[in-house]
Formats: structure tokens, C-alpha cells, sequence
């Protein structure tokens, strides 16, 4: 269980409860996704997780999408380097990763839609 606002008087309630119970107002849950698409220029195994646990590893031109229920933070390990991003619920969040090109770290940006880049 964890705690989230209500989005009528900003209390602390259950996520689980169907209504606040310090005003009733019904609690609306977020129908939340994640899409993650992989630069096919990532050779490497990509390592995405969610809120510290491992979602699945990626490699070059993969992408995956998946739920969330709540607010957390996406991170994406590449090699030596990793990436975070607070990500909020309520909506269906895009993100690309790239590498930067002479250091390898990974980056990760929030996008519309995806562009299919050649090697």
C-alpha cells in the first residue's frame, strides 16, 4: 500500500481507496504507461528498471512499454553508465535512449513520438 493525494483537498490517502476519506471525493486511478525505445545504435544490453526493480534488458532498436500505477523513477543502465528519470503518473510517457558519442554516458529525453534513425 502506498500513500498518494487526494486531487480534491490534498490529503494523504490509501491508494487503494475508492474515495477520500476526508472529503469523499472518488479517487480516479491513473492509467499510466511507459514506452522505452532503444537507439539501434546501443549494441549493448540495456538494463530498464522501474522504482529499483529490473524490467527487462534492451538491445539496440528494442523498445518496451509497460503499466504503472504510481509516480516513481525509470532508470536505464548501459555499460558503465546509468540514467534516471522521474517519471509522473496519468499519462503515457515516451522515452528514448541514447549514448552521448565520445563518453558513453546514457541519456535519456522524453519525446512525442520516435524517429527510425539509420546506423
Amino acid at each position: 500500500m502506498a500513500l498518494i493525494k487526494c486531487p480534491e483537498c490534498d490529503a494523504d490517502i490509501s491508494d487503494k481507496a475508492a474515495a477520500c476519506t476526508r472529503c469523499g471525493a472518488p479517487v480516479q486511478e491513473a492509467a499510466s504507461r511507459i514506452e522505452v525505445q532503444l537507439d539501434p545504435k546501443i549494441l549493448v544490453g540495456a538494463k530498464v528498471s522501474w522504482n529499483g526493480e529490473r524490467v527487462e534488458v534492451l538491445r539496440g532498436g528494442r523498445s518496451l512499454d509497460f503499466d504503472i500505477q504510481q509516480d516513481g523513477v525509470l532508470t536505464v543502465a548501459c555499460g558503465l553508465y546509468k540514467s534516471k528519470l522521474n517519471v509522473a503518473a496519468g499519462k503515457t510517457t515516451k522515452v528514448f535512449v541514447t549514448t552521448a558519442p565520445l563518453t558513453g554516458k546514457v541519456r535519456l529525453q522524453i519525446v512525442d513520438s520516435y524517429t527510425p534513425r539509420g546506423f
